[in-house]
């Protein structure tokens, strides 16, 4: 787990003790290793290859176009949020 992220938080300090902020940026960056884990990634993303006129959904291909095309003009990934 890579604990050397860098992280910006914009908060009162005066509300919370060092070991509190410590523990909020702990659980915060454990929320973040499991949204950038692949299968999360790719179970969220879909691309839009413009060149071929798709969308790609499913996970296996969206990997593929991450590894292969990821610098192809015209092949969006966008988050299905």
């Amino acid at each position: 787990m890579n604990r050397h992220r860098d992280i910006l938080l914009l908060m009162n300090q005066n509300l919370m003790s060092p070991q509190s902020l410590e523990n909020q940026v702990s659980v915060l960056h454990n929320i973040l290793f499991q949204a950038e884990q692949w299968p999360n990634v790719t179970t969220v993303t879909e691309v839009m290859d413009l060149n071929q006129y798709r969308i790609i959904r499913k996970s296996h291909q969206v990997k593929r176009y991450f590894k292969t095309k990821f610098e192809s003009p015209f092949i969006f990934f966008v988050n299905r949020n």
